[in-house]
């Protein structure tokens, strides 16, 4: 799990299921969790902006793990423009995440991220399976996502 602040939404969703989450999100350790959810931060310089963890630590630490499931939280995601974000440390921890990833790997976007173009690249969206976003994103670049093969899970904003 990266470092956005949606993304940090799944350990609500994490109830009576064993877990270990990895994360370079420093919000992570005073967010709830249920007990089963075991949390590792896998150190490296503190981007305050943020409360991420980003640098070589980090990307260390994530090239010795294998996850089945990574849930990457993104500044924008099209089509065209791909995976990206406002924070140009954070775009090799994304990378390193999607790369270690063996199963599926989950963009999690508002509805506003859909379309959206932001400064720095961290993949293609052929590094990814499926979005989780909301209802109301636009229709044109939703349509295009699902062409290009991405399973789409519109959820209805009190799911």
């Amino acid at each position: 799990m990266n470092s956005s602040s949606t993304a940090l939404l799944i350990l609500d969703y994490l109830k009576n299921k064993r877990a270990v989450i990895v994360t370079n999100n420093g919000n992570a350790i005073g967010h709830s969790r249920d007990p089963h959810v075991e949390l590792i931060i896998t150190g490296g310089e503190i981007y305050n902006r943020k409360q991420s963890v980003v640098g070589e630590f980090a990307l260390h630490t994530l090239s010795k793990i294998t996850a089945d499931k990574a849930f990457i939280g993104v500044g924008g995601i099209s089509v065209k423009g791909g995976i990206t974000t406002s924070v140009l440390q954070e775009t090799a921890v994304n990378e390193m995440m999607m790369k270690r990833c063996q199963g599926t790997c989950y963009v999690v976007a508002g509805s506003s991220k859909i379309g959206r173009e932001h400064n720095f690249l961290s993949g293609s969206i052929d590094q990814i399976s499926s979005i989780i976003t909301c209802k109301g994103a636009d229709v044109d670049e939703i349509a295009r996502l699902k062409e290009s093969g991405i399973d789409i899970i519109e959820l209805n904003g009190d799911e």
